[in-house]
């Protein structure tokens, strides 16, 4: 996926990883997408950045989880 391929690419912007958290936030809010998270890759990459030095990131990663457990 192509959220997941920005999030885990070291040559994207902040802007570009803010966007693809801002719209997997979007996407988890889907029950079949949120059980999909893991599958793509995408849990370990938004616990990461969960832990990210970056305020804007670290949000971003939390309503995502909370949007996908929430389903």
């Amino acid at each position: 996926m192509k959220l997941v391929d920005t999030l885990n690419s070291s040559s994207s912007t902040l802007a570009e990883e803010e966007h693809a958290l801002d719209e997997l936030e979007y996407f988890v809010h889907q029950i079949d997408n949120a059980r999909d998270l893991d599958t793509i890759g995408g849990l370990s990459l938004v616990i990461k950045l969960m832990n990210s030095s970056e305020e804007g990131l670290r949000r971003r990663a939390c309503y995502v989880l909370g949007s996908a457990v929430q389903r």
